[in-house]
């Protein structure tokens, strides 16, 4: 008499998958050989986080210069603050189609926590005044 060798059990989901694949490649084919092709999940992207910000202001294209000082700053009395982390922008002067407007101030939210708002201001330059533009450090 032969021996019969036995088998470990299969688990009962992985058996009825392959057969339930099994008979469904056999009665959607014709074919009982198919390949079965298997792709592998896409990479994954990791990413640096973004550097610390600079402390110098970035550097603008366009460099405003006028001969006349710029009037004292207006008296601003902020309005309630819309959130908790925002943070008061003071207006100023600024050279806009040749004359000095006064920009309001309003309230913004820092690029990133426990930053400070560096205003901007016109500094003395020879015989005229170079405006530099306000920025977060």
């Amino acid at each position: 008499m032969k021996s019969k060798t036995s088998l470990p059990p299969r688990p009962a989901l992985l058996t009825i998958s392959v057969i339930g694949l099994g008979g469904a490649m056999l009665a959607g084919s014709g074919c009982s050989h198919r390949p079965i092709v298997v792709q592998s999940p896409p990479a994954t992207v990791v990413q640096n986080p973004a550097p610390a910000a600079a402390p110098a202001p970035a550097p603008t294209s366009t460099v405003i210069v006028t001969k006349e000082a710029p009037p004292p700053p207006r008296p601003e009395t902020p309005p309630p603050q819309p959130a908790g982390g925002t943070v008061w922008i003071p207006g100023y002067w600024a050279m806009q189609n040749g004359q000095q407007q006064w920009v309001p101030g309003h309230w913004d939210t820092p690029p990133q926590p426990n930053q400070n708002w560096v205003p901007p201001r016109w500094e003395q330059q020879g015989n005229g005044y170079v405006f530099v533009p306000g920025y977060w450090q």
